[in-house]
Formats: C-alpha cells, structure tokens, sequence
C-alpha cells in the first residue's frame, strides 16, 4: 500500500482528534527534527492529492472514514489545506 498507508497512518495519528492547527503543531514537532519523516509526509500527502484529481476511490476512503467529507474535491481541499498549513508551520520551525 505505500504512500497510502502512511497518509492514513498520519491523518489518524495527527488529526483525528484534534484540530488541524493542532495536529500540524505536533507533527512539525516530530519533523523539524527528521527530514526523513518531513519527506515521508510531504510525498503521502502530495500522492493522496493527485490521486484525488484521478478519481481514486482508495484514497477518498481513507480521508472520509475519519473526516467526513462529502465529495473528490472537499477531500483535496481537506489535504491541500493540511499540506498548506503544514509547509508554514514546519518553515517557521526550522528557520527558528
């Protein structure tokens, strides 16, 4: 499963309980410190977006059995939004 299972490893770890302000804050703590794991986030989170403009269905599962989303696009929306908030976060971090 690849990049799939890491992106629903992530969103459940990091976001299904709290808000994504929250969750962004605590995996840059995680990140800041590993290029590695920043790397691995960065590429499941841009493989789940461009999989969600393919249609795939995989991937929309993976964001809706926690999040609740309603259709292709709020599911991108809901990553691009996460990838966004992320990137300012984790730049903020490292040029501290």
């Amino acid at each position: 499963m690849g990049w799939q299972k890491d992106l629903g490893d992530i969103l459940r770890s990091y976001f299904s309980y709290q808000s994504i302000k929250e969750g962004v804050q605590e995996l840059v703590l995680v990140t800041e410190e590993n290029l590695a794991y920043h790397q691995l986030w960065l590429t499941a989170i841009d493989s789940g977006i461009d999989a969600l403009m393919k249609g795939n269905i995989e991937v929309f599962d993976i964001i809706n059995s926690d999040f609740n989303v309603e259709s292709f696009i709020d599911a991108k929306e809901f990553l691009e939004k996460l990838r966004d908030e992320y990137i300012k976060e984790y730049e903020n971090a490292i040029e501290s």
